[in-house]
Parts: structure tokens; C-alpha cells; sequence
């Protein structure tokens, strides 16, 4: 992918783990808009960890939909897996979303293609 000056854009790889797979398709859809390499992890399968471990990414999108499931915990062990990677939670029908780095919250965003768009202002070392 090239930007309107030729230069070679780099492509954002999406770890999506979802509870609901409704969740699912809609985030599948809006992620393809916005030209994202999409990987999908059910977050209920006994080897999620496993999957998630073997497909490292720079933003994890997780969906909130699940009532069963600590956001909390999930976080915290995403943190661990891919310390580096920033992970975003959301809420099916809200726009807010929950900003994460190494299992803390960092911030929040207004919509999730705003906290897309400025993971790079979120500096690896933050909260190392």
C-alpha cells in the first residue's frame, strides 16, 4: 500500500477477540473499511491464549459483550502475551473506547478509527 506520494504505507496487523459473533462480523466490517490486516480470536476457546501468543499484532481489539469474561483479567494477560501491543476494548453500540498498554489503561478515545489512528502516539515505554 502506497500513500499519494508513492511512498510505501505500512499496513496495521488487528488481533480482534471477540465474545459474540455478532460482535464479531460488525467489527469485521468496519476494520476492512479502514484497509487492516484482521486477525480473529475467539476469546472463549480453551487455547485463546495459545492463538493469540501465535498471532502477535500491534493493536488487540476486544469486545466487551461478554458477561461471563473479566475485561479486566483479559486485558492483564494480553498485556503479558504481547507487552507491546496496545489493546483497545469496546462496548457493542458505544462509541468510547477503553485505551490499554502492558495491561493499563492509558485512556480513552472518542471512536475506535480515532484510537486506531493515534497508537502511534502511544509510546511503547509507557508504563514500563
Amino acid at each position: 500500500m502506497a500513500d499519494e506520494l508513492g511512498q510505501s504505507l505500512k499496513v496495521v496487523e488487528v488481533l480482534l477477540v471477540y465474545y459474540s459473533s455478532e460482535v464479531k462480523e460488525q467489527l469485521e466490517r468496519g476494520l476492512q473499511r479502514l484497509h487492516l490486516k484482521i486477525h480473529s480470536i475467539d476469546g472463549r476457546a480453551p487455547d485463546a491464549s495459545e492463538l493469540i501468543r501465535t498471532n502477535p499484532s500491534e493493536v488487540v481489539i476486544m469486545d466487551q459483550a461478554a458477561d461471563d469474561v473479566s475485561v479486566t483479567q483479559a486485558v492483564r494477560q494480553i498485556g503479558q502475551i504481547l507487552p507491546d501491543s496496545m489493546v483497545i476494548t469496546m462496548y457493542p453500540g458505544r462509541e468510547m473506547v477503553e485505551i490499554y498498554r502492558r495491561g493499563h489503561r492509558i485512556g480513552t478515545a472518542e471512536r475506535l478509527e480515532t484510537a486506531l489512528h493515534s497508537h502511534a502516539f502511544y509510546p511503547k515505554s509507557l508504563h514500563e
